[in-house]
């Protein structure tokens, strides 16, 4: 029986009358599960269509980087630096519901305490208690976000945070596309989990290469590129440990590109 064109077997939803409005229904929900912001209503039947999220990604990244530069933005002109740093920090968690952050932390607590053995790992990494190895790096994460952010000289604060997040989104994007998923059996990030068409794939790609563009201009390209590297070289690493992808995976990669463009724009 062949696909429906928008069906998840073609992983794409081909050109088409209604075509654009199918895309279109992405956007809220990349946002309904990359942040808290109350979305989900707008979502037809539901979850219904949920991996047409994933083109969307940066997209949904320049939300929560907006969010993180007005944090930052509003604490600057009432405090200074090390307030605006620690507000956009903060912003950053909240807009997400910590859900990258998480991802960071079990991804840890599981390569760690599977000490070479897969299903152990995996078995860790489903848990949802954090570890103290877990602890220790979102605590690395957060304490480099703040002291990048506090490095980065005034006017370039607010439009690194976006580049940021949208990158550290594309990373994502390849990390889904690129590489299996670990759990025979499903989990968060199952959903997603998919080879993504050529169309798909240049649409994810030029509408993040046009946010960083406008965010942040040519120079901004070149941190792009350091947190992309990073990105994939974390999604290699966890990969070949326990042969694949997880949600919580994609969360770690998320958050090791963000940090790493973070620190590169620091020093520009």
């Amino acid at each position: 029986m062949a696909a429906s064109p928008d069906s998840p077997e073609t992983g794409a939803v081909r050109p088409g009358p209604g075509g654009h409005r199918l895309l279109l229904r992405g956007l809220p929900a990349a946002l309904a599960f990359l942040t808290v912001l109350p979305v989900r209503r707008l979502l037809p039947g539901g979850d219904a269509g949920i991996e047409r999220a994933v083109p969307w990604f940066p997209a949904a990244g320049a939300v929560a980087g907006g969010a993180m530069a007005l944090a930052c933005r509003a604490g600057d002109l009432l405090s200074g630096t090390p307030v605006g740093a620690a507000l956009a920090v903060a912003a950053g968690l909240l807009i997400t519901g910590g859900l990258h952050a998480d991802g960071l932390a079990d991804t840890v607590d599981g390569l760690a305490g599977g000490r070479g053995d897969r299903e152990r790992a995996l078995r860790i990494m489903r848990d949802g208690r954090v570890g103290s190895l877990g602890a220790a790096a979102l605590f690395a994460s957060l304490l480099l976000r703040f002291a990048a952010v506090s490095a980065t000289a005034g006017p370039y604060r607010w439009p690194g945070l976006v580049c940021a997040a949208v990158t550290a989104r594309t990373a994502v994007v390849l990390a889904l596309s690129g590489f299996a998923y670990a759990r025979p059996g499903g989990g968060t990030g199952a959903a997603f989990a998919r080879r993504l068409s050529p169309h798909e794939l240049v649409f994810a790609f030029s509408s993040a290469a046009l946010l960083v563009a406008l965010a942040g201009g040519p120079a901004a390209f070149l941190a792009a590129a350091a947190s992309l590297s990073a990105g994939l070289a974390c999604a290699a690493a966890i990969a070949a440990a326990i042969g694949g992808l997880t949600g919580d995976s994609y969360g770690a990669v998320c958050e090791v590109a963000e940090v790493v463009f973070l620190l590169s724009w620091s020093v520009r």
